[in-house]
């Protein structure tokens, strides 16, 4: 950070990439007006409130009524098919169509969400609960939910974005097993929720909302990179001399977003080291194409460091997304949201790429739920 202005820009931007349009003076912790039902918000519903805002913008989802949205209540298998098609149409900017009705005798024609359930059984994603029935009243399973996602992705060629990560499946039905294995890598659903009977409201939200950003920005998977992942106490973060700030002791708020051009090995080390010796936790997380940083690499290439970091926010996440070089200068995109980060006091992420010798500057942009746009990957 250059000086105040910056600092409050910084701010603004953490706000932001918390997955909400605020008006002016509003925080990220107050509840998507007018749900009187997220009263408890944001300790109820602490990082779901990214997901259920970013949710009804997208408009996968509406309220119950004019003042609720019934986080809880859990959905049925007509809403989740609804929810689907609704999240279809935000990836391709496209409304769903089917050019017959499916084979349900217990799906009137007319009904507010027939066509979308034959939309879901002429491409794929449904064939039914048995006996000529779709049981669109029953509640929908996790398990029926992750077929559901593997089937659509499979349509949209998206499914091997992601590697399958290890798991232990054998606690869901056999015939969903291979959907969600398939699927795992993708960060969409947490076994944890997986193995309640329902789902709630308010976790369909961040499910959906995940698969429309996983689609929508899927990570460059040509980059050689290495992500780490830190958590880093508090004295770490010093603001600099002569910096008028408004931040407390706790600097909350706190935001650094950098993109440095590393030439030597040497230098590499030092910031690693300088890393480690304040982290309580500094781990290294496997990425797509993971390619080692060696000495010999210098001499061919320079090293790029991009680095973010938060402070005081109840989760944090970011993945590299588009990555361009133009003359001497490198241009990232990252892509945030508020899932899976952790909750200690300062928390970030650090990509380490290969540029060629003669990039000497690198320059950050992101994207977060609040901008609706598509780019091209780099």
């Amino acid at each position: 950070m250059k000086n105040a202005k910056r600092l409050l820009a910084l701010l603004l931007a953490l706000c932001l990439s918390m997955g909400l349009a605020l008006p002016a003076g509003a925080s990220w912790f107050e509840k998507p007006a007018p749900f009187e039902d997220l009263s408890e918000w944001p300790y109820k519903w602490p990082v779901s409130c990214d997901f259920i805002s970013r949710a009804l913008e997208l408009g996968i989802f509406a309220g119950t009524s004019s003042t609720t949205f019934s986080p809880g209540e859990p959905i049925t298998r007509a809403q989740a098919v609804t929810a689907l098609a609704k999240t279809h149409q935000a990836i391709t900017g496209e409304a769903v169509s089917a050019s017959g009705s499916a084979p349900f005798s217990d799906v009137p024609a007319g009904s507010w969400y027939g066509r979308y359930v034959n939309w879901a059984y002429e491409i794929g994603l449904v064939s039914g609960t048995g006996k000529g029935k779709f049981s669109p009243g029953r509640l929908v399973s996790y398990a029926e939910l992750g077929v559901m996602f593997h089937r659509y992705l499979e349509t949209q060629g998206l499914d091997t974005l992601y590697k399958p990560v290890p798991g232990d499946w054998s606690s869901f039905p056999s015939w969903a097993r291979a959907h969600l294995e398939a699927i795992s890598g993708f960060g969409i659903f947490s076994a944890a929720y997986m193995e309640s009977p329902t789902v709630e409201r308010g976790n369909a939200a961040r499910w959906f909302v995940r698969l429309y950003e996983k689609a929508t920005f899927p990570v460059d998977k040509e980059t050689e990179r290495v992500k780490y992942v830190y958590n880093i106490p508090l004295p770490y973060v010093q603001p600099e001399p002569g910096l008028d700030n408004d931040l407390d002791d706790s600097c909350s708020g706190f935001e650094r977003k950098e993109a440095s051009i590393l030439t030597s090995y040497e230098e590499y080390a030092r910031l690693l080291a300088d890393r480690q010796q304040y982290a309580s936790l500094f781990e290294k997380v496997p990425q797509p194409r993971e390619r080692a940083i060696w000495e010999g690499g210098f001499e061919q290439y320079n090293l790029l460091a991009v680095e973010t970091a938060y402070g005081s926010s109840p989760a944090y996440d970011c993945e590299l997304g588009a990555f361009s070089i133009e003359g001497d200068r490198a241009k990232i995109t990252l892509v945030e949201d508020g899932l899976y980060g952790s909750t200690a006091d300062l928390k970030g992420a650090l990509f380490f790429i290969w540029v060629p010798k003669d990039v000497t500057q690198g320059e950050i942009t992101s994207m977060s739920w609040t901008e609706i746009s598509h780019w091209d990957l780099g």
